[in-house]
């Protein structure tokens, strides 16, 4: 699983070439995700925006869906490590 950062998915809807690439690149062999202060991030700045193309917003809604994923994964390996 690989976290994707606000900057790179604010360049991905964008439509920024090199992160449009890294992304699918990214994409084909790992799962990827994002924080939820990045979710939060992101969600903040979708609010009014228009233009983004829909292949691009859905890319998003599912990395903000693998937020929860992400975060119950490194929950779950506190726990087994005593919470380092």
């Amino acid at each position: 699983m690989i976290c994707i950062d606000t900057t790179v998915m604010i360049d991905f809807l964008r439509n920024d070439a090199a992160a449009v690439h890294a992304i699918d690149e990214l994409g084909r062999d790992e799962r990827l995700a994002t924080t939820a202060i990045n979710a939060a991030e992101l969600l903040l700045g979708l609010y009014g925006v228009k233009g983004i193309p829909k292949g691009r917003v859905t890319v998003a809604q599912n990395l903000l869906l693998s937020t929860l994923m992400l975060d119950l994964d490194l929950n779950n390996r506190r726990s087994e490590t005593g919470g380092i």
